[in-house]
Formats: C-alpha cells, structure tokens, sequence
C-alpha cells in the first residue's frame, strides 16, 4: 500500500472572505479506508469537491489518482467515485433509471450485484427516487458506486439517516471492498464509534486546519496520556516525544505522541499516572471540544505537527 492515490499539496480554499481549507497536505495510500474526522463546518465536504474536482482550490493542488488537473480528467472521474450531499434526480426517477446511468458511466458496472446489494436492502428497482428514506437513498448510491468497480470512493457521511445495525453493515461492505480489491475510501464522518471500526487511517480536522494525520495503529502505539501533579517544563520531555495538548485541572494532564517507541518501558520522572488514549478522546482534545482550564505557549520543537497552539 505505499501507492498514494489521494494527495494534497499546501491546499487552501476560500470563500469570500471566509476560508474553509487552510495550507492541507494529505496523503491517502491505496487500498486504506481513512476516515476525515471533524466536527460540523471544519471543512471535510469542501476538501471532498477540491479532490473530486468539483470545485477549483484557491491556491495549492491536489491529486486523485495522479490527475492534478482542474477539472479532473476522464480517466480518474471513471475510476472514482463521489456520494455527497445534493443529489437530486429529475422528477419521476426510479432506480431502474439509476441502474442504466451507471452501466453506461462504466463498462466494469456489475448489474448482478447491484440487484443483489439492492435486493437485500429491500431496494427494488422500480421503486421511485421520491419514495426512499434519507438512509435508503444512500444505500442505493453507495451500492451504484461500489458495482462501478471504483477505485478511489469520497464519500460524506455515508451513513447519515441509518440505524445503528445497517451502519455498520455499510462501513463493513467498503471495508470488504478494500481489503479483497485495494478500493481506497476516504470517509468524512463525525460519528466515531462507526468508522473506528473498519478505518486504519484517520485524518482529525478543525476549522480548515489538518491537526493530525496517521494510522490507526500508530496513535494505539504511540499515544498515551501522562498524569502528573503540575506540568513540566517542555526541556524536560524526551526530543523523541511530541506534546499534543495539555490540559490543567486539579492535575495536569499532558497528551503525548511517542514516535520513536522509547516512551513505553520508561517512566517520566514528573508522572503519577499514564494510560491509553482512544479516538475519541483524541477529537475532542484536537478539536478543542474540551479545552483546558490554563493555556500554555507551547516549545514548537515538543508539538505536533499541526497540533493546535
């Protein structure tokens, strides 16, 4: 998986005044399922049109499929695939008509698993567009994408509308589908507890800002949350550790990122307590949902890159 097929290089957009992405670089390995976790507003669906070509970056560039062009070339719009919200299809539409229009975008289209896929999801093919739940009209997508034979799919919140059971049941098909044919999905999701499951990579963004990317299996390994009675000075952290974010209450309590693996046979001499940290409390610390009580100004050599500060 050391292929790239999602890349951005110093990706900025801005609307008006206001700007949405800010200097973004994101790489995206073939056949991994990243999530792009952030809360409402920090600019996960404006990212997914800047790579899908939907709309032209301010400054910067990204790449899908190594088409960094604007708009995006045949070959990677045939190879991708998109579920945002906005789809709206003419009046009188009905799955049948979904059906064909993908088997003409795609010579690889799979109509026996398509009407499989919708057969169990109770999907018929006569149904109307208009009479499909919020949930049901995402499966049907989702189904019409992955019977493409996609490559790369961008999908935005793709299990919004659905019960617990049939969203993991959606998250577990694109894993599936990753791991039997290298299918890349870079899922934007602000419900963790669902794509923790079936991700490996996890982007964290807030306000336009990328605070954090890396492999699911890196952040288990490497971070951990050191206790202590009062904060050290940044001299005093190991050069191989990074501090993440610090917070200040009855007791410190400081977010460290160890990426060398030295930190886990060696105590801190300042610490009382460590323990594991897990995804979501990680968003919530990067995304200041839980800030902390005192502000300290941070040694740039000991933070993250892209850490908040």
């Amino acid at each position: 998986m050391n292929d790239i097929v999602l890349r951005t290089e110093q990706l900025s957009r801005s609307f008006g005044q206001k700007e949405v992405l800010r200097e973004f670089d994101l790489e995206v390995p073939r056949g991994s399922v990243c999530a792009l976790l952030g809360p409402n507003g920090a600019g996960k669906t404006t990212l997914l049109k800047l790579l899908m070509g939907l709309i032209q970056p301010t400054t910067g560039c990204s790449e899908l499929l190594g088409d960094r062009g604007w708009p995006r070339g045949r070959t990677a719009l045939q190879a991708s695939g998109c579920l945002i919200d906005g789809f709206d299809p003419p009046r009188g539409t009905r799955i049948r008509h979904l059906l064909q229009l993908n088997r003409g975008l795609s010579r690889d289209f799979n109509l026996a698993r398509a009407n499989e896929l919708l057969n169990r999801r109770e999907l018929e093919p006569s149904r109307s567009w208009s009479t499909l739940s919020k949930g049901q009209r995402r499966w049907a997508l989702l189904i019409m994408l992955l019977c493409r034979n996609c490559d790369v799919l961008l999908l935005d919140e793709p299990a919004d509308g659905l019960d617990p059971e049939t969203r993991r049941e959606l998250y577990r098909l694109i894993r599936e589908e990753a791991n039997n044919r290298e299918l890349t999905a870079l899922i934007a999701t602000h419900v963790i507890s669902d794509i923790e499951r079936v991700a490996d990579r996890v982007c964290i963004l807030n306000e336009g800002i990328l605070e954090l990317q890396a492999s699911l299996e890196d952040l288990r390994e490497q971070v951990c949350v050191i206790e202590c009675d009062e904060p050290p000075a940044y001299e005093d952290l190991p050069s191989h550790v990074e501090l993440i974010h610090q917070q200040i209450g009855a007791t410190a309590a400081l977010w460290l990122r160890d990426r060398d693996g030295q930190l886990a046979d060696r105590e801190l001499p300042f610490e009382t307590g460590r323990r594991s940290a897990g995804l979501e409390e990680l968003f919530l610390v990067l995304t200041r949902r839980e800030a902390p009580d005192v502000e300290m100004t941070p040694d740039p050599e000991h933070v993250l890159e892209g850490a908040p500060h």
